[in-house]
């Protein structure tokens, strides 16, 4: 199915197509059809890290910044409108709601 490539592909609008099939970047178009509006959601996770924590948030144009999350807990506003930025932080846990508070004042 994919030709033995295995890639992670990040992108905002139109990044996914079906195009070439022997293309090293084919994605097949039953999957290109769930995902037409590029990254719609973020959810990150450390492993083997107990003193830490992942901070996120994702900015979503005419929108505005979302509400702060962190490990593992789904970052998204609508699965049909992408991305347009969004910013991660590795701290330790002791410090992680103090960001989240600080991040959330833009939301």
């Amino acid at each position: 199915m994919y030709k033995g490539y295995i890639f992670t592909q990040l992108g905002g609008t139109g990044v996914n197509s079906s195009g070439n099939i022997n293309s090293p970047y084919y994605i097949p178009p039953d999957i290109t059809s769930k995902y037409l509006y590029g990254i719609s959601g973020l959810q990150f996770k450390l492993q083997n890290s107990p003193d830490l924590s992942v901070v996120y948030q994702i900015y979503v144009k005419g929108i505005s910044w979302l509400k702060a999350v962190s490990d593992g807990e789904e970052a998204f506003y609508n699965h049909t409108m992408p991305i347009s930025a969004f910013r991660m932080n590795i701290v330790p846990k002791s410090e992680k709601q103090r960001l989240i508070d600080y991040w959330n004042k833009d939301a």
